[in-house]
């Protein structure tokens, strides 16, 4: 019998996907000022102002401009 503790970490993503927004731009690299606090520097293609998904440092994607919305529970 497999340890199920294990296939189910196996199941979970290695690097979470996080959303920030393109301070500053230098080619290929760029400055990313995370959602939830930090700043990273990351690889591809996007312009400053630009909200992008990153995903250990590459820029998956441009991320919507969409408003946040906080629930209390």
């Amino acid at each position: 019998m497999a340890n199920m503790f294990k296939v189910f970490t196996e199941l979970l993503p290695s690097e979470p996907v996080q959303v920030g927004i393109v301070e500053w731009s230098d080619g290929d690299y760029h400055q990313v000022v995370l959602l939830g606090g930090g700043i990273v520097r990351v690889k591809g293609k996007a312009n400053p102002n630009d909200r992008v998904f990153i995903k250990g440092d590459m820029i998956q994607s441009i991320a919507p401009l969409l408003t946040l919305e906080t629930i209390e529970v």
